[in-house]
């Protein structure tokens, strides 16, 4: 046994994601990412209790919408910005975004208590801003500037991530953004948590070189880096037009054979063996959005090489 919590837990025959207890079915798009990091946070008692006179999840939730602004623009965002243009422009995203949490917390002197209060303090702190500081990397990359901006004084932290961004989203966007920050809130003992926060906690560091050995970990391309490879893969399929089914079905056989080292990207995973729990409940939404923006192609593109994946499996595995 690696490690037992009562924070995530999952299920791997039957495809189900459980963050304290609650299943994610009962949470992504029924409660918002405020709740589901108060959730997370707190625990499943305060939880149950969010909307009581005086819980704890008034001031915490208030905390993450203001929390770009406690503190000194000076001495933190200003360094941050220096940080970000320090990057050649054209370098990996996560990459800058590292450099730009690393400059942030270089000036925050909570860190170096490493007491449970100050670490669940900046923990609350960085939830909030971590949306802002990836709307910085974009806005630098993309070239726009001013590189700092003022983020919204209401709204949602999904909202105000796209707003970061340079979006002007539509509410169905902001309910996408949110249940994907849902979604991947949490998984149990994966690369960048297991392998990143909690081991570098473990040594005596500090929250912020812990949450920065995450991203290191995230950025590789058989973690969360494997979402770029999908895309450029689905994209490149289609070129393929109504070769698609046969051409995949091919190369999964070639790969059993061991004729060639091919991964299919998207597919496959560590620890799930009946699909991830997190895809039926996003593919209805991606649905709705394509219909909204009247552009199915992507979408049926994806579930074009969906099946012929399925049809794979039953070929090559039944």
């Amino acid at each position: 046994i690696a490690g037992q919590t009562r924070i995530c837990r999952l299920e791997e025959r039957n495809a189900k994601i459980f963050y304290r207890g609650v299943d994610i079915e009962d949470l992504a798009g029924k409660v918002s990412f405020e709740e589901v990091a108060w959730l997370l946070f707190a625990g499943r008692a305060e939880y149950l209790k969010r909307y009581d006179n005086g819980s704890g999840f008034e001031k915490f939730s208030f905390d993450l919408k203001v929390s770009w602004k406690k503190f000194d623009h000076k001495k933190f965002w200003e360094n941050v910005d220096l940080a970000i243009r320090a990057c050649p422009r054209e370098a990996h995203a996560m990459d800058i975004l590292r450099q730009a949490i690393g400059a942030f917390g270089a000036h925050d002197e909570r860190k170096d208590c490493q007491g449970e209060d100050a670490d669940r303090e900046i923990a609350t702190d960085l939830i909030g801003n971590f949306g802002y500081f990836v709307g910085l990397v974009h806005r630098y990359k993309s070239g726009a500037e001013p590189l700092l901006i003022v983020p919204l004084n209401k709204g949602s932290l999904a909202a105000n991530a796209l707003y970061a961004l340079g979006e002007k989203p539509t509410e169905l966007e902001v309910d996408i953004m949110d249940l994907l920050f849902t979604l991947y809130a949490e998984h149990e003992f994966n690369a960048s948590t297991w392998g990143g926060v909690r081991i570098a906690a473990t040594v005596g560091t500090d929250i912020y070189s812990g949450i920065i050995n995450g991203l290191n970990n995230l950025k590789g391309t058989l973690h969360g880096g494997a979402n770029e490879t999908a895309s450029r893969f689905i994209r490149g399929c289609a070129r393929l037009e109504g070769r698609l089914e046969e051409f995949l079905i091919a190369e999964v056989g070639k790969a059993l054979r061991k004729e060639i080292g091919w991964k299919m990207p998207g597919f496959g995973h560590a620890v799930y063996r009946n699909g991830d729990a997190r895809v039926p409940i996003l593919k209805e939404y991606v649905r709705a959005l394509a219909c909204q923006q009247k552009n199915m192609e992507f979408f049926r593109l994806c579930e074009s090489i969906e099946n012929s994946m399925l049809k794979a499996r039953d070929i090559y595995l039944k």
